[in-house]
Formats: C-alpha cells, sequence, structure tokens
C-alpha cells in the first residue's frame, strides 16, 4: 500500500505528484491500494506539523517514507520508484492511441 499525506496550499510537487504521475502508477499498477490524504489545518501554525510525504508499505510491517516538502514531481517520482524496486514499463506494453488526423481549413 502507498500512502500520500498532503497538506493542502503546501508541497507544490506532491500536489502536482499526485495530479500528473499517481493516474499513471494507479493504470499500472491496479493491484497495489494508493490511499491519498489530504489534510486542511484549522490555523497556518499547523502546516509545518503536517508531514508532506509518501508512506510504503511494505510485507512485514516494514515502511519506508518518502519526503516530499520542497521537492519537485519527477524528484518524488524517482526516489517513489527506487523505494519500491520498480521497474519501468516496457514502451511496447503502454497503450496508444493515435490522434486523429484533422484537416486544417
Amino acid at each position: 500500500m502507498i500512502m500520500l499525506k498532503i497538506a493542502q496550499r503546501r508541497s507544490i510537487g506532491l500536489n502536482h505528484f499526485w495530479k500528473w504521475n499517481l493516474p499513471t502508477l494507479k493504470f499500472h499498477n491496479e493491484n497495489i491500494d494508493f490511499v491519498v490524504t489530504r489534510i486542511q489545518p484549522e490555523t497556518d501554525e499547523d502546516y509545518p506539523k503536517i508531514p508532506s510525504a509518501i508512506f510504503v508499505h511494505k510485507a512485514g510491517d516494514k515502511m519506508t517514507r518518502v519526503e516530499c516538502n520542497g521537492k519537485t514531481h519527477e524528484w518524488i517520482l524517482k526516489n517513489l520508484v527506487s523505494a519500491t524496486g520498480a521497474t519501468r514499463v516496457p514502451v511496447e506494453d503502454i497503450p496508444h492511441i493515435p490522434l486523429p488526423k484533422v484537416r486544417l481549413q
């Protein structure tokens, strides 16, 4: 299980990861549970107390934490892949939808 904790208005890289990378990961890993927790603190002083991190729960109660505060979504994806030991999907296994041919007039 992969769990994301996101404080709203904080960690723009994690928000971009959630928007751009997470749907692709979910598509190619339908057997893995992804849990996203979005937290809206009561006051601005509570923001530093909220973790902006991804927690990877592995077999045997092992957990890996990827700290995401101040990181880009590309960095987060790279470190999540290395934390899980994932492999790249071969290009021939990625479905491609051809673009329609549009005639400009």
